[in-house]
């Protein structure tokens, strides 16, 4: 009988008290917010970190554009004729318009002179046929600020051209 006694007292030792239980109740409840919000932004951030490491463009800066829009943004106009546009738009914190196109090799000249660039000379010494590098002050936030423009002439027909305008 002693040693039932025994284990029953041993037994009532080891299971906490109602107040014991409560305490800890209290307790889980206090640190499970934080918690959560631990592991909520440990999870954020691995998710940045591999949306970094995987993607080209993680804030979805880079869209598809129009290479009649570029050209406005560029203080231009697309000309007739043109073929194999492909331009895109890079928005953050600066504005970066790129592109090309295809367009008749013997209209480039006038296009150029007569209604996109007409108080523009090419550089005299460029990698392509011909090559613009114009500067704009930048007083509008519309535009570019600084725009490059190169012409390739791949045959007799045809000339690439090649756009780049940002504002800074």
């Amino acid at each position: 009988m002693d040693n039932a006694r025994q284990d029953g007292a041993a037994g009532e030792a080891a299971r906490p008290s109602r107040q014991g239980r409560r305490w800890r109740r209290v307790l889980w409840a206090v640190l499970a917010v934080p918690l959560a919000a631990a592991v909520a932004l440990v999870m954020w951030f691995a998710w940045m970190v591999i949306s970094f490491m995987v993607s080209d463009d993680p804030f979805n800066t880079h869209s598809q554009a129009g290479c009649s829009r570029a050209m406005e943004f560029a203080h231009g106009s697309l000309p007739e004729g043109t073929t194999d546009e492909d331009c895109s738009v890079d928005e953050w914190m600066d504005t970066v318009v790129r592109g090309t196109f295809r367009m008749p090799r013997a209209d480039v000249a006038d296009w150029l002179k007569a209604t996109t660039y007409p108080d523009e000379k090419p550089k005299e010494h460029c990698t392509q046929d011909v090559c613009l590098d114009i500067s704009y002050p930048s007083a509008q936030n519309v535009v570019a600020d600084e725009v490059r423009l190169t012409v390739e002439y791949e045959n007799a027909d045809s000339a690439l051209v090649t756009l780049e305008a940002f504002d800074a």
